[in-house]
């Protein structure tokens, strides 16, 4: 029962903290001076983890205790996984503000968060990043494009080094196994069709509406495949499945609105970031049951609100009341 409200908590609270949020922006003339302030800081003590970790302390992402046997660095943090998603948050919030600024920095802040990604270690924080790094840009550059044709050269150059590595043992380890889909999943697709084999010894309509609950699968398999939707469907049914998108949309609807339009800095990236986000809940997980992804998913999301307006319309609000 602990770990059941525990669990429900980490659900809700990316929609109730947006909710609070979204009541802020307009009461308060400072509210996206502050959210930036708080975005600053997490992203601070995320990054001095990583810096321990570089260092030799803290956890490994695989394999317990930082040695010379294991694969990553989180620091002081725990979920290796819920590491990646702060990685992708808080990279595409810095790289879209920085695009703003200054072309040159934009290209270097990339090569920057692409490291911190290899220094990670796992497919959602290599991978998200790069994609981030190519896509937040909203003009041609020769600069850019000179820049990362060097880069893949030297990671060409690198592709040696890195077969050496026990990340490239591990990834082609799952790919001799069972295939690209290993590589994606890391297994993942097993638990999956254990968890369905479960689900269909209780077929019935109320478990298709409400789940079976956690404790049901824990004590057979595994309590969670870690792919989000699926884990929702198993332990909360369709109902659990429908609150999830709609907790999603929630935290989507205005960087969706806001993304085609120059007044919203921000709304594009954070578009794409929940975008991956979303990806990325259905192949590593982690994502809609994060304890530390639930309080600072929705400070970048209402970024997407920003806008150089924003500020005028709150203080004209006020000086009414």
């Amino acid at each position: 029962l602990g770990f059941l409200v525990q669990h429900i908590t980490k659900v809700i609270t990316p929609f109730l903290v947006f909710c609070f949020l979204l009541d802020r922006s307009w009461r308060d003339s400072q509210f996206y001076t502050k959210i930036q302030q708080v975005i600053k800081v997490n992203c601070i003590v995320f990054l001095g983890n990583m810096l321990v970790g570089f260092l030799g302390f803290g956890f490994s992402t695989y394999g317990g205790v930082v040695s010379a046997t294991s694969i990553g660095v989180k620091g002081f943090f725990y979920a290796g996984n819920e590491i990646s998603t702060l990685l992708v948050l808080f990279s595409g919030f810095y790289l879209s503000k920085t695009y703003l600024l200054s072309k040159l920095t934009f290209v270097f802040l990339s090569v920057f968060w692409v490291g911190i990604g290899l220094l990670i270690s796992t497919k959602t924080a290599m991978l998200a990043v790069v994609i981030l790094a190519l896509t937040l840009r909203s003009t041609p550059s020769i600069l850019y494009f000179s820049l990362l044709l060097l880069i893949l050269v030297q990671a060409v150059l690198l592709i040696d080094a890195f077969k050496d590595t026990l990340i490239f043992d591990r990834l082609e380890f799952f790919f001799q196994t069972t295939g690209i889909w290993g590589v994606l999943l890391s297994g993942r697709d097993i638990f999956f069709f254990g968890m369905w084999g479960l689900y269909e010894e209780t077929e019935s309509v109320f478990s298709l509406l409400f789940g079976n609950g956690i404790s049901y699968y824990a004590d057979y398999i595994k309590y969670s495949v870690e792919m989000d939707l699926p884990d929702m469907f198993f332990w909360h049914g369709i109902i659990g499945v429908l609150i999830t998108l709609f907790i999603f949309a929630t935290l989507t609807r205005l960087a969706f609105t806001n993304a085609f339009h120059k007044s919203y800095p921000y709304g594009t990236v954070i578009l794409l970031t929940n975008v991956l986000l979303f990806l990325i809940s259905n192949l590593s997980g982690h994502v809609f049951t994060s304890g530390m992804l639930g309080f600072l998913w929705p400070c970048v999301a209402i970024m997407a609100k920003y806008s150089a307006s924003a500020s005028t319309h709150v203080k004209t609000s006020e000086l009414r009341r």
